[in-house]
């Protein structure tokens, strides 16, 4: 027996509802947001009309291609909402178990054992996840085509194991001028 709430999701399904309204939603706000913040029409609270004018449209204009091109963009949304919501989830659990060994104040302890290449590394591996979500949610299916869908999973392995093996590189090259020049002419006695 189908409960309430799934008949609910199928009826919104037909009418659009997640293949349309909300990504389009979502990038009108996205957009509303970075003009805002951008001020490329001026002050935020002086525009407020163009600014919501120019995001609805541009947010249209995105989410009228997938219907005019005649493909479907609504599973892969899903998958990559899913997905992303489970790292935060994972991310969230980390905090709280981190949360119970580190003093009060978490925030601040964070921000001290940030500092330098580890802020760096950190980045590294929130774009490390970011393209993992990208690729398994199937949004390179779309930009790319047959192509990537023709590529069998070891070769897409080989890939990644080879780019995973140029990141201690990055480290080790990229870490190295941690000294100012200035400190190493005093060294020298220049």
């Amino acid at each position: 027996m189908v409960d309430i709430f799934a008949q609910v999701i199928f009826a919104l399904e037909e009418l659009g509802f997640f293949n349309f309204f909300l990504p389009f939603l979502l990038t009108s706000a996205i957009f509303y947001g970075l003009l805002r913040k951008s001020r490329v029409f001026g002050e935020e609270q002086k525009n407020i009309a163009v600014n919501a004018v120019v995001a609805l449209v541009a947010a249209l204009m995105v989410w009228g291609y997938p219907i005019i091109a005649g493909f479907d963009i609504q599973s892969e949304l899903s998958r990559f909402f899913t997905h992303a919501m489970f790292v935060t989830i994972t991310l969230l659990v980390g905090l709280l178990l981190t949360s119970m060994i580190l003093p009060a104040d978490l925030p601040k302890q964070i921000q001290s054992l940030l500092k330098g290449s580890t802020a760096g590394a950190i980045l590294i591996v929130g774009v490390i996840v970011a393209v993992v979500l990208f690729i398994t949610s199937g949004f390179l299916k779309l930009i790319f085509g047959p192509l990537i869908v023709n590529l069998s999973p070891n070769v897409l392995y080989t890939i990644g194991g080879i780019l995973l093996l140029f990141l201690p590189l990055l480290f080790i090259f990229g870490g190295g001028g941690s000294e100012k020049p200035a400190e190493k002419k005093k060294e020298e006695g220049v």
